[in-house]
């Protein structure tokens, strides 16, 4: 199955066939790739100082940003991030801002990703992975509920239901626009989260429920942190771990990996060495990679890129960010 736009398709996040792409959206996307960087620099900024008039700003430029690419599931992040932050003030939400920041990131490497797809022609795409997308944005659905955005809910629903490729999708969806029309929202919510668990956290069997779960590999220097990624990941993936790239490297010799999570900051053999030799091993060299770390930049994404990483985690690495990241790759 091939889509005529894989370019608008990548970047709306909604995965939903669109015969008429707006050309705004090209230039909206090339114009905002290099952007990103500077918003996420802006926010952090702003918030160290404590200013909340400008960083409300800021986060409503980011908004019209996300709004202009069709980034639904991070524009519903966004508007929970300004809410929390316009009742409660900025102590009460750093951690809501980092992950924020993290998925801004991602959007980055995601619109670049995007624009190579359309230089580069159609891309196909699986009835699982349009399923999957599919049901990862939904999680905005719940969002959006919650601070009150009851017509940008309904939206994303009958945007996704449009799509011909639903499967079992279907009658899930047309059970959360029925409830959003009727004001149970609280149904709503707990539907399409539900699809959110049962499509992008849970691990997909192409062969069935004999088959054994994927292995995600974790490399990180600090035992902490390995045994939180094996906590989150715990009954949906085998997780193995090491403390670092030497012996990461004699293992995956041994035990065969799905999917690694790497440490950039490591001492010796750092992330960026380390996912270099990975794919030099036989079978690895399309094996997906995602980055986990405290620092990202402008310069680290686009080298990232190079190396092929499909995403960044940025620390602190929450359960639900895990999952959904993971559950991205491994379907």
């Amino acid at each position: 199955m091939a889509f005529e736009n894989p370019y608008y398709y990548k970047v709306k996040g909604l995965m939903v066939p669109h015969n008429n792409v707006p050309q705004t959206l090209y230039k909206s996307i090339d114009g905002y790739i290099d952007t990103v960087e500077q918003y996420t620099a802006d926010l952090e900024s702003l918030w160290d100082k404590k200013d909340l008039h400008n960083f409300l700003e800021k986060l409503d430029h980011v908004q019209g940003m996300l709004r202009a690419v069709f980034a639904k599931w991070l524009e519903a992040d966004c508007n929970m991030l300004m809410r929390n932050v316009r009742s409660k003030g900025l102590d009460e939400n750093r951690d809501l801002l980092t992950q924020f920041i993290s998925n801004l990131l991602t959007l980055s490497i995601d619109m670049q990703q995007a624009q190579n797809e359309r230089d580069t022609g159609t891309q196909a795409r699986s009835e699982m992975e349009i399923q999957n997308e599919i049901a990862h944005n939904l999680s905005a659905v719940g969002k959006l509920i919650h601070i009150a955005e009851y017509q940008k809910a309904d939206a994303i629903v009958k945007a996704v239901s449009g799509e011909k490729s639903l499967g079992n999708l279907a009658k899930d969806l047309r059970e959360v626009s029925e409830m959003l029309k009727t004001h149970n929202y609280e149904g709503a919510i707990a539907l399409s989260e539900k699809i959110h668990r049962d499509y992008t956290v849970k691990t997909k069997r192409a062969g069935g429920p004999s088959d054994t779960l994927k292995t995600v590999f974790a490399v990180d220097d600090k035992p902490d942190v390995l045994n939180s990624i094996s906590i989150a990941l715990d009954g949906h993936y085998k997780v193995l771990g090491a403390p670092g790239g030497d012996m990461a490297l004699k293992i995956i010799k041994k035990q065969k990996a799905d999917l690694f999570i790497l440490d950039i900051d490591m001492p010796g053999m750092n992330g960026f060495e380390l996912a270099e030799r990975i794919q030099k091993e036989e079978g690895y060299a399309q094996t997906p990679i995602i980055f986990l770390t405290a620092t990202s930049s402008r310069e680290r994404i686009l080298k990232s890129m190079k190396l092929g990483i499909r995403d960044f985690i940025v620390k602190p690495a929450y359960d639900e960010t895990l999952l959904a990241k993971v559950g991205k790759y491994l379907i």
